[in-house]
């Protein structure tokens, strides 16, 4: 008995795709109506964004350790074994000026010291033609300059960790160059006069602080080893603290004479003129494509749907 050659099918993915295509094509009033609704929608919703404007100050490393590095290179061997640490590098100091800058405690201080609680977390926009903020009346008073209703910590002013978390999820942005070096740091606010000043007090306020706390840290260094110069009778050892003290003086004297401490100002930051948020454009477009792919969906959804009814319904004719 001889068998049959057995058939194989395959389905029709050719057909399948043009009936997918001649479905959406049946329905494509409603996907054309997905994308109007859309489009209206993500203009408006576009439209009723606030302008933000960014203003960016452009920073290089001042590595002003580095003008005492030929006596640190001299009589660094020397110091380590007498246990003397000679301080940071450069390229340490901007590292460690740019975590500084990120941390709680010193965006903690700047907040306060420049009074910015109100701007940051009771402003709800800037009118442009008079110049001036628009308060969240329902939370600050900005006549009696008050706070009015209570904040999510139960008290009524803002707490630092919230001030803080707020002006560096909305206002702060750190960029560094790892080839160059160089420090971008860009401040968006409302107002861009504001975000100008904001740009270059940061900045401002970091090399001050950074200044103060080197020469803070040289003060101790020099009473800590004319302290062991008057103990030790050896020469070596007292020709070793008399340089150490000259380098932490010599570090005293620069810090003082420098307001651009650690990072020196390359360009500052000016008042921009044209906002960079929001993206009205891409969030249009991000608002039509999304809605002509719902509507694509939809129709196709509805046709087939409509020929599965219209099928059932003949079957269901015919057999009665």
């Amino acid at each position: 008995m001889t068998e049959r050659p057995k058939k194989y099918y395959e389905p029709d993915d050719e057909l399948d795709l043009r009936e997918i295509f001649a479905a959406a094509w049946k329905g494509k009033w409603i996907a054309i109506a997905f994308m109007i609704i859309t489009s209206i929608a993500g203009t408006t919703f576009a439209l009723s964004k606030e302008d933000i404007y960014k203003a960016t100050v452009l920073l290089a490393p001042a590595n002003v350790e580095n003008q005492a590095s030929d006596i640190r290179g001299q009589i660094g061997g020397l110091a380590s074994l007498a246990g003397i640490n000679l301080g940071r590098s450069g390229a340490n100091q901007s590292v460690l000026a740019i975590e500084i800058l990120q941390s709680h405690s010193f965006l903690s201080d700047f907040i306060k010291k420049h009074r910015l609680e109100p701007l940051i977390s009771a402003v709800k926009e800037w009118d442009k033609d008079k110049n001036e903020f628009i308060y969240d009346s329902e939370i600050y008073d900005a006549q009696a300059e008050s706070w009015l209703a209570p904040q999510s910590s139960g008290s009524e002013k803002p707490t630092d960790w919230s001030l803080v978390r707020a002006f560096r999820n909305n206002h702060l942005l750190i960029e560094e160059d790892i080839k160059s070096g160089l420090v971008t740091v860009s401040i968006s606010h409302y107002a861009p006069e504001t975000a100008k000043d904001w740009a270059n007090m940061i900045v401002a306020d970091l090399n001050e602080r950074m200044r103060k706390q080197d020469i803070k840290e040289a003060n101790a260094s020099i009473e800590f080893l004319k302290a062991k110069l008057n103990e030790t009778s050896v020469s070596e050892m007292q020709q070793l603290f008399y340089r150490l003290i000259e380098n932490e003086s010599r570090k005293v004297m620069l810090a003082n004479v420098r307001p651009d401490y650690v990072f020196k100002i390359v360009d500052p930051a000016i008042a921009p003129q044209d906002p960079s948020e929001p993206k009205r454009i891409q969030i249009i477009f991000i608002f039509m494509a999304a809605g002509g792919g719902i509507g694509i969906a939809m129709a196709i959804l509805v046709t087939f749907l409509s020929s599965s009814i219209k099928s059932k319904a003949n079957k269901s004719f015919e057999k009665n």
